[in-house]
């Protein structure tokens, strides 16, 4: 058993298996979950009507081909745009909110929410705790008082220290485990090129996790789990299932 899963190394799907399906949708937030994932992290932007929408970047370019912002548009006018399969397997996909996707989740999975706008941070908390979803969801800021803020206002809730080697607040990560357990987090989540196994031992031997992203290559997928991180973020989730079995980490 793993500190963040039943199951061992918890696979946790990059923009609801993003890789293979129009990101951040519920069409990938369903595949992620047959496809048997701990954890599927989403990213949040709010609409012009303060509706929490499941998007990554600030503007609609790159995935569905709209100029304009996010912060714009309304949720009304988000509803009349898809998302775009830059594989071409899919039709194109509804955007989602950010409670579709916890009705979709319903705790079957945890789900991750990255901060890409941290003025997000109040109406996140209470859409979360209104949709009594906490004890399954993860943050990731790159903020110490940010996770302190996440910490308090969402106390079930996994809140992970993001990191990687341009943080002004810790110059390895090793740091970064200290800090975190110094302000009372799970563990770590980590640029996977910066963790070796120094920093996974030292973290275990505080009780803390080491999350990595994102790791899309198979065998760095082999070589973090020879070394014992509690958690991989990827967008080929089966891929990583697939390098588990075969180390024998997953039947």
């Amino acid at each position: 058993m793993g500190l963040l899963s039943p199951a061992g190394l918890a696979i946790v799907s990059h923009r609801a298996n993003g890789g293979e399906y129009p990101e951040n949708t519920l069409l990938g937030i369903e595949a992620a979950l047959s496809d048997g994932v701990d954890a599927i992290e989403i990213d949040v932007r709010a609409t012009s009507d303060d509706a929490l929408m499941l998007l990554h970047d600030a503007d609609l370019r790159r995935v569905a081909r709209d100029p304009r912002t996010v912060l714009s548009m309304t949720r009304e006018d988000l509803g009349a745009l898809r998302v775009l399969d830059p594989h071409r397997r899919h039709d194109p996909q509804p955007v989602p909110t950010l409670d579709d996707a916890f009705e979709a989740i319903a705790g079957r999975a945890a789900i991750v929410v990255d901060f890409v706008d941290l003025a997000l941070i109040d109406p996140i908390i209470a859409a979360v705790n209104e949709a009594g979803a906490a004890a399954w969801t993860w943050f990731t800021p790159h903020e110490p008082a940010v996770a302190l803020k996440l910490r308090a206002g969402c106390p079930e809730a996994r809140v992970f220290l993001g990191w990687s080697h341009t943080e002004w607040y810790a110059h390895s990560p090793t740091d970064a485990v200290a800090l975190a357990e110094r302000l009372g987090l799970t563990g770590i989540m980590a640029n996977h090129r910066s963790i070796d196994r120094t920093t996974v031992e030292y973290a275990h031997s505080r009780g803390l996790a080491v999350a990595c992203w994102t790791v899309n290559e198979p065998r760095r997928m082999g070589t973090l789990a020879r070394l014992g991180v509690d958690a991989i973020t990827t967008d080929y989730p089966r891929t990583l299932l697939g390098v588990l079995r075969h180390l024998g980490l997953r039947p």
